[in-house]
């Protein structure tokens, strides 16, 4: 069968698509699932206007795409059209949105939606369709049925070690178009899957089920050696939650002699907790850490479940600091905020000394226990400002007073001297033109309608 695995465009979130691009990692990894099949894979982020081409050229016999919840509308579009352009083509839907709201995919233009890990589903899936096989036996699918769902069953979690290395081949046209900040080309890789905490903002341990699993180091490493690219993501839910393992992986790197630069995800009581291995995974290539940080009240971390303190986040700070990682901090502005708390939050990070300070306005993201508390309290319904960067619940201050603060956030952050000097320097991934762009972004930023 002919298979197009499309990764639609951004949503209108015009700031993000100067800020990074991965590969479209999921879809290289289903690719692989299917070898015995032709399949092509569409980035429309970079090739925007090429479905018709792509579909009339192509000829596919399925078509799949997958979004978060702010990219929903761009997904929905991509299928619908395909479907206009050939009736015939089989329509599949998944990612994260579809595995926590697949009531959102029962279109009449989508035939199925794959829900959680669809490594094994979709390979099933497209072979039963190859086979005119019962489809109804395939687990881990909904199937839209006359404006309802059909269930076919939960699939157990997979042995991530079974999961074939990605079809970069299939995205070879657009890689040198892959990056973050200065960061390019840049690539991605799972080490793991599933994080055994419980953020009440996050609903990745739900989908995993309370799971955490890694892939051996042998893998790991073996993949890495076939990475063309310089820079390398771990795009793991919490890359370090296994220490013994990071220590593992380490050996096998520093042996294999691969040379990288990584970013990787890692909480801050794991690295307080074995500070050593921030010094050794330096060795081998580690210059970025992207923190949760939050916040910079414990009250609030306790709120969000975090299971963390300020005085843990200011040490794994300091350690960061001491063996020369760079810091991508993560800060959560709650819409309670009051015009003293956002004064609080900016001291804060400059008294961390954050490279890059990300704000992200909370956000009650569907299939997360944060939105079940405030599901009545929501003022939208429209899943284009789920993106972090709009507050989806009333502000305690007046809304233009609450998004004059929160833009002012950045321009402190980000001095533009400081900001100059640290990239000239290389200490940081964020780019002159990422600057500009941000800024254009937030000028235009306003309260939800």
């Amino acid at each position: 069968m002919r298979v197009l695995l499309i990764q639609p465009p951004l949503c209108s979130n015009f700031f993000a698509n100067r800020s990074h691009i991965p590969e479209p990692l999921a879809y290289e990894i289903l690719a692989s699932t299917i070898p015995q099949h032709d399949v092509k894979i569409l980035d429309m982020r970079i090739n925007g206007a090429h479905l018709r081409r792509e579909i009339e050229g192509f000829q596919p016999d399925v078509v799949g795409a997958g979004c978060v919840t702010a990219g929903y509308y761009e997904c929905i579009k991509v299928l619908k059209e395909t479907k206009i352009l050939n009736p015939e083509i089989i329509t599949i839907a998944g990612g994260h949105h579809a595995s926590v709201i697949p009531k959102d995919f029962a279109k009449d233009f989508i035939d199925f939606i794959v829900i959680g890990e669809g490594e094994r589903t979709f390979a099933e899936l497209i072979e039963s369709l190859e086979l005119k096989g019962d489809v109804y036996s395939v687990k881990g699918l909904a199937i839209p049925k006359d404006g309802d769902l059909l269930f076919t069953g939960e699939r157990p979690l997979i042995d991530i070690d079974e999961i074939p290395n990605p079809r970069r081949d299939l995205t070879s046209k657009y890689r040198h178009r892959y990056f973050r900040g200065t960061w390019r080309p840049i690539a991605s890789i799972i080490g793991s899957r599933g994080c055994s905490f419980r953020c009440a903002f996050c609903c990745q341990w739900r989908l995993n089920r309370g799971k955490y699993r890694v892939r051996t180091p042998d893998s790991i490493v073996s993949e890495l050696a076939k990475i063309e690219e310089p820079f390398v993501i771990f795009a793991d839910d919490n890359s370090w939650e296994n220490s013994e393992w990071v220590e593992q992986l380490y050996l096998k790197i520093k042996e294999a002699r691969i040379k990288k630069k990584y970013q990787i995800y890692v909480r801050s009581d794991l690295i307080i907790k074995k500070p050593h291995l921030i010094e050794k995974w330096r060795q081998i290539g580690l210059a970025a850490a992207l923190v949760g940080f939050e916040s910079f009240r414990d009250d609030d971390l306790k709120k969000l479940n975090k299971r963390c303190t300020v005085s843990k986040n200011t040490e794994a700070a300091h350690i960061l600091k001491a063996n020369e990682v760079g810091i991508i901090g993560y800060f959560i502005v709650d819409p309670s905020y009051t015009e003293e708390d956002f004064v609080k939050l900016i001291e804060c990070v400059h008294s961390m000394d954050i490279d890059q300070p990300i704000f992200s306005i909370l956000t009650p993201f569907p299939g997360t226990y944060l939105y079940e508390q405030v599901e009545d309290q929501l003022i939208t319904d429209n899943y284009e400002y789920f993106d972090g960067m709009h507050s989806v619940i009333a502000t305690t201050i007046p809304g233009l007073k609450f998004y004059e603060c929160y833009k002012e956030l950045f321009s402190k952050a980000y001095p533009k001297g400081k900001l100059i000097r640290k990239i000239l320097q290389d200490k940081i991934s964020f780019s002159l033109i990422q600057a500009f762009y941000q800024k254009k972004y937030l000028k235009q930023l306003r309260p939800v309608d």
